[in-house]
């Protein structure tokens, strides 16, 4: 499997930080303004302006300025790499699992 290492490793360090991982739930619900977003956080709204770069960088989020304010949306097809990354191990694994299974003589359901 070709992969974008650079990419992957974007979006698994955007994916890492628990605020960040919050953003992209609470905009499950639909875009939001970053100020919405930061106002429930126990941070200010520059660290969170932080963490919304990092989602950008990593193409997880989308910004639209309109106006003054600041927009932001998923972009859930960002994840479709690190899907397919995680899909490509867990089907290599099975594999070596289910061979092993077989060496040892053990049934499998």
């Amino acid at each position: 499997m070709v992969e974008d290492s650079a990419t992957l490793d974007r979006v698994y360090r955007a994916l890492g930080d628990p605020t960040r991982r919050r953003l992209l739930v609470a905009l499950r619900a639909g875009e939001a303004r970053i100020t919405d977003l930061a106002a429930p956080l126990p941070m200010s709204f520059a660290a969170v302006a932080r963490h919304v770069g990092v989602l950008e960088d990593a193409g997880l989020v989308a910004r639209s300025v309109r106006g003054r304010e600041h927009w932001l949306s998923l972009r859930p097809d960002a994840l479709a790499a690190a899907e397919a990354w995680i899909a490509d191990q867990t089907t290599f694994w099975a594999g070596r699992a289910d061979a092993l299974a077989d060496r040892l003589g053990w049934s499998r359901p």
